[in-house]
């Protein structure tokens, strides 16, 4: 049996956590933030406006991906139902994807869906976000940050997300279901 393992992917405010909690209700399987399992240096640096660098994400990323690899060969090893993980993770550069996507496991697949949002979209979704450490003032420093993906990374697919969420949620659902990427 194998896992796959779908990264919610974008800058902040492109509707990460809440797409991947409606996946993972439509599912019924497994939901891992990302952003719960940030160092406290790193939360203190963005709750103050500061943007991390490279050196701040890499522990955090390998803190992610060890999070999911763990989910997955819990699933593998107890023939759950559902061999879908969904993960939410800015991963904005192309080196980070290649992170997290370094699985050493023929059972683990890690694909990415990439949350396109214009940047008012994006600021406009900050602005009414409360109680989030990543205000709208960090937002040009993710953009800046942002490689979006290139047609070579095949384990990508790109979602246009300035619509509402259900009908985004309904773009992904019908993509897992229709063919795998």
């Amino acid at each position: 049996m194998g896992v796959t393992v779908f990264i919610l992917m974008g800058p902040a405010g492109c509707g990460k956590t809440a797409v991947a909690q409606n996946l993972s209700e439509h599912y019924s399987c497994a939901y891992i933030e990302g952003d719960n399992l940030h160092p406290a240096e790193n939360i203190a640096k963005m709750s103050n406006g500061i943007a991390l660098r490279d050196e701040d994400r890499w522990q955090w990323l390998a803190t992610v991906r060890q999070k999911f690899l763990d989910k997955a060969d819990e699933i593998i090893s107890s023939r759950s139902e559902c061999s879908l993980i969904f993960v939410t993770c800015s991963a904005l550069k192309r080196s980070y994807r290649t992170l997290l996507a370094d699985v050493d496991n023929k059972n683990i697949s890690v694909k990415f869906i990439f949350l396109k949002c214009s940047p008012q979209t994006l600021s406009n979704r900050l602005a009414s976000r409360k109680g989030h450490y990543m205000g709208k003032a960090m937002l040009d420093s993710q953009l800046q940050t942002l490689e979006e993906p290139t047609s070579d990374e095949n384990n990508v697919i790109t979602i246009e997300c300035d619509s509402p969420l259900s009908n985004v949620v309904s773009k992904i659902i019908n993509t897992i279901d229709e063919k795998p990427i």
